[in-house]
């Protein structure tokens, strides 16, 4: 018979990280997901830096509403 893991015992294993993926402005700007808001998301957005759709999302809303 299988006997029921404590606490202790779950902790101890491996958290399973699924990171989401990460895109350039040019990939954002230019895609599918963003083409009726492609001209307010670059001016967002840093060329140098990679973004989550969220991050991204999350940016162009606070331009939407005018916030820094």
């Amino acid at each position: 018979m299988s006997k029921k893991k404590t606490s202790d015992e779950m902790s101890a294993e491996p958290a399973v990280k699924t990171s989401e993926p990460t895109f350039t402005k040019e990939q954002l700007v230019n895609s599918k997901h963003f083409k009726h808001r492609k001209y307010a998301l670059a001016a967002c957005l840093d060329d140098d830096k990679k973004y989550t759709i969220k991050e991204a999302e999350k940016l162009l809303n606070k331009f939407s509403k005018g916030e820094k």
